[in-house]
């Protein structure tokens, strides 16, 4: 898990399920209860998953996880707020991470942003 829940997840690289692509079926899509707030912050929109994964991707690796709770047996979710840029725009971002187990890459399970 990453450094006990106090360090960044750097040296394992942020995944989607096999066959997904990370913001396909997440932020921003219409379907979504976050879209609203990805289109006013970031002015983004359905087109602009990949920008935003890349993002998100690239921050988590260089930021501190807040907070980390234990759901064994199914692993492991951390909290980590973050800074990102997009199109043009800066904002805070809160993200829940899922660790299956020590050696997993961690997978996006949700992405918020504020201004």
């Amino acid at each position: 898990m990453p450094n006990g829940g106090h360090g960044s997840t750097a040296g394992r690289h942020a995944s989607s399920p096999p066959g997904s692509t990370p913001f396909r079926d997440a932020v921003p899509h219409d379907r979504t209860a976050h879209a609203p707030e990805w289109a006013r912050i970031f002015e983004a929109g359905p087109d602009d998953g990949e920008q935003i994964w890349q993002a998100l991707a690239t921050a988590v690796g260089d930021t501190p996880v807040s907070t980390s709770r234990d759901r064994a047996p199914h692993g492991v979710v951390c909290g980590v707020e973050m800074t990102v840029t997009i199109n043009d725009r800066t904002a805070s971002v809160a993200t829940a991470w899922h660790y299956v187990d020590e050696v997993a890459a961690p997978r996006l399970v949700t992405a918020y942003p504020s201004p």
